[in-house]
């Protein structure tokens, strides 16, 4: 499908970036003004001058002894090299991407690229609850920006935000938002109907394809009977990509299915929250370009998955017999292409209300 056709998601200012930590990766932004988000990418003939001291290769920019097809189990990340990067240690998760300062400045980036994709924090329509001091839980919160903006949006809102690893703020923080350390596949430490309002986003590299029944499942447990679930993801799948950089995509989608994870799981959420039990399911399509070829979203969108796959090369590396520094380039020249091709990704948001019968249940 030509994006063309669809309406790119776009917006026409600058938001308010809140945290300090995000120029650190992201150097060019400055707060409350009109300058460019994030620095350009960057040129190809200077990303490869990362890789002058890597061992030789093919004619596709690869070591020539990688094996193809190659395979790895994600629940054995932790004895892959870490690359400089800190992970997670938590057997039981088959979450790819690192916990550290860098992994948490790009999720603030994530968090407002959503945020201009989707035009605001919210698809489910639960303004009004939370306006009259409605409970939220946000599972995998990360460094908690959405939790905080909604504290801060929804005074009388009680907002709760969990995570495997503790990124998110601990001592500074609105009186009305708590953070704790949870994961969504194990019982959540909250009585059944507890909340007013649930989200979940960007779990595409957080759970293994038999393990999403089981997480809106929990959700479904702890929504209260009207009550909302908001689950927004990205199809993993570049649209208008090309050459030897959708070869190299291509690959990448074999090992992340092979390590039981489903890239293309977005759009059938919906379909969970119904099987879950979730009545007036509605779901949207949105489509976010890559690259400054559609301006300013593009460039951040860009920038953040570009950063967010080099985070994953301790799932990649291995399986594709690759050093960091050979991963590294063909991610930068991926995204280098994906603005020369015009590519986009699709998001999807899906959202669903718990039935107020009780037998319904």
């Amino acid at each position: 499908m030509d994006g063309s056709s669809l309406g790119f998601a776009s917006h026409p200012t600058i938001l308010d970036m809140r945290s300090h930590a995000f120029t650190r990766l992201f150097p060019t932004l400055q707060n409350h003004c009109g300058s460019p988000i994030c620095s350009p990418i960057l040129p190809l003939s200077q990303s490869l001058t990362m890789g002058t001291q890597q061992s030789k290769k093919n004619s596709n920019g690869r070591s020539s002894d990688r094996s193809s097809k190659a395979s790895v189990d994600a629940s054995n990340q932790n004895k892959c090299p870490n690359f400089g990067r800190t992970y997670h240690d938590i057997k039981s998760s088959v979450y790819i991407l690192p916990s550290d300062d860098r992994e948490i400045d790009r999720l603030i980036l994530h968090h407002y690229c959503i945020k201009l994709g989707f035009n605001g924090n919210l698809i489910a329509p639960v303004e009004d609850i939370l306006n009259e001091g409605g409970r939220v839980l946000d599972i995998g919160c990360g460094p908690g920006i959405w939790a905080l903006e909604i504290a801060h949006d929804f005074e009388c809102a009680e907002v709760h935000g969990i995570d495997l690893v503790p990124m998110f703020p601990q001592q500074i923080k609105p009186p009305n938002v708590e953070f704790a350390i949870s994961n969504v596949l194990e019982r959540l430490p909250f009585p059944d109907n507890y909340f007013d309002f649930v989200q979940m986003r960007s779990f595409v590299v957080a759970l293994r394809t038999y393990e999403w029944p089981v997480a809106i499942q929990e959700i479904f447990r702890v929504v209260k009977p009207g009550g909302w679930a908001q689950l927004i993801d990205i199809d993993q799948k570049f649209f208008r990509l090309d050459g030897e950089s959708k070869a190299f995509f291509d690959e990448m989608t074999v090992i992340i299915t092979q390590a039981g994870l489903d890239p293309f799981i977005a759009k059938h959420l919906g379909k969970y929250l119904k099987k879950a039990g979730f009545e007036d399911v509605q779901s949207t399509r949105i489509s976010i370009p890559i690259g400054p070829w559609k301006g300013q979203l593009g460039q951040m969108m860009s920038d953040d998955m570009c950063e967010g796959f080099i985070g994953a090369g301790r799932l990649y590396c291995p399986a594709m017999n690759l050093t960091a520094e050979e991963y590294e380039v063909l991610i930068r020249k991926m995204f280098h292409d994906a603005n020369k091709c015009e590519s986009y990704y699709n998001w999807y948001g899906h959202h669903g209300r718990k039935p107020i019968d009780q037998d319904s249940m």
